[in-house]
């Protein structure tokens, strides 16, 4: 073999090691939700990158086994010029020399370059890699099952499918890293979030509680219904019969409204309970993601939540789901002044809280991570951890927080004071 020849030999397996180990950080480091992006846009390169990465152990076996082959030939060629030129100290030489020239332009800079530009250079490479695949696979085939005998030996099993937790954390991750950690893009990631908690959520987690709920007594006169009915600052009302248990319909501002002006305003030929609509019942354990799919399918706004007695617990509308989603939405009816709101920030780093407000609403709006798994709300998550009915002057310290109760009513803890440990 001629010294030309040899140098030929050895530069273009050097580039194709720059090239082996470019791609396979490149194919790694891309993002497979924009690859799937474009695809649906059309894109050629996209749906090629894709159908290689359903089969990710080929396509690592053809990289590696591409990288291995032109690594050891160039160091077989290389050992045989310097040899050829220094004796057998050329081993040594050979050796230093190729390690150098491979660790820094065959190693770091390509994957260094790769992985600043992921998806720009993997979609260049994919044509190059599809083609290889096919050429290659027989070999790779061949190891993958050698491998995958020794793995079992080991009890190393083939990889598992995903459970669906596994792959919820995984997307809420990805959020977190594609929306970065910039304050405007918070509340977008909370939103994401959110739309993904709506199957862990019950409509028992976001409910107005039957103890502010307001609603008619259907023995009240037409008079008395329509004075109430326009004074209330909600647009429908529950109708109840003899006991609050009883939901026999519910009122819609505006259809009363209507049902008014046809009959000219003569209020006592209104059929109250021929205006109201039939109540819908829902079961407190209804997650969210089901309630939502009713809501659009019933076309409706306004249910009526239960137990697995029958008992009304409170009611739920669209708007409480979506606030769920989107956070507080604050309309005519809601009151916006500060001192209202459930949440007061002291002086002092700690926070005065209702005890009626949810955890989930704590977590989202201060970026907490207090646990709701068996209690929805603060009061109930005292309740729940101290195992009892905590009295006005208890301290306790829980999941890194100090936990202050201000207030108490009867049985319910009506205010909070809420430190982080370490403010």
């Amino acid at each position: 073999m001629t010294s030309e020849l040899e140098y030929i030999i050895l530069f273009v397996c050097l580039i194709c090691s720059a090239f082996f180990s470019a791609s396979e950080t490149a194919f790694m480091a891309a993002s497979q939700s924009l690859m799937h992006a474009k695809e649906k846009e059309n894109d050629k390169k996209a749906k090629a990158f894709n159908k290689i990465m359903k089969k990710p152990e080929q396509l690592i076996g053809t990289l590696l086994f591409g990288n291995n082959v032109v690594n050891i030939l160039a160091s077989s060629v290389a050992t045989a010029v310097f040899v050829r030129h220094f004796g057998t100290i050329g081993v040594l030489y050979a050796t230093i020399t190729l390690t150098v020239i491979v660790l820094l332009f065959c190693e770091i800079m390509p994957k260094t370059c790769a992985v600043r530009s992921p998806n720009q250079f993997s979609l260049f490479v994919t044509p190059i890699i599809g083609f290889l695949i096919p050429i290659f696979n027989p070999v790779v085939v061949t190891m993958n099952f050698i491998i995958s005998k020794f793995l079992l030996v080991f009890g190393i099993k083939n990889e598992e499918e995903k459970t669906n937790e596994e792959k919820i954390a995984e997307i809420k991750g990805a959020i977190d890293l594609g929306l970065g950690t910039e304050v405007e893009a918070r509340h977008e990631k909370l939103m994401l979030k959110s739309v993904l908690d709506l199957a862990e959520v019950t409509v028992s987690d976001i409910m107005v509680h039957r103890k502010k709920v307001t609603s008619i007594d259907a023995d009240m006169t037409n008079e008395e219904i329509v004075e109430f009915a326009f004074n209330c600052p909600y647009s429908r009302i529950p109708i109840y019969k003899d006991d609050t248990d009883n939901i026999v319909g519910i009122l819609h501002i505006k259809a009363l409204a209507k049902a008014i002006e046809a009959v000219n305003g003569d209020k006592s030929k209104l059929d109250i309970m021929g205006i109201a609509s039939k109540p819908w019942f829902v079961l407190e354990t209804t997650d969210l993601i089901d309630q939502l799919q009713d809501f659009k399918r019933r076309r409706e706004h306004f249910a009526v939540v239960v137990d697995e007695y029958g008992v009304v617990l409170g009611i739920v509308t669209l708007e409480d789901l979506l606030e769920e989603i989107v956070g507080d939405i604050n309309d005519e009816t809601d009151s916006i002044v500060p001192e209202y709101s459930k949440v007061k920030v002291q002086e002092d780093g700690s926070y005065v809280v209702d005890g009626s407000m949810t955890i989930r609403d704590l977590n989202r709006q201060f970026d907490w991570n207090v646990s709701d798994k068996y209690a929805a709300t603060v009061s109930g998550f005292l309740i729940y951890e101290t195992e009892r009915i905590p009295e006005v002057g208890q301290t306790f310290i829980f999941e890194g927080f100090e936990f202050k109760v201000l207030g108490r009513k009867k049985n319910r803890i009506s205010t909070v004071q809420i430190r982080p440990i370490g403010s």
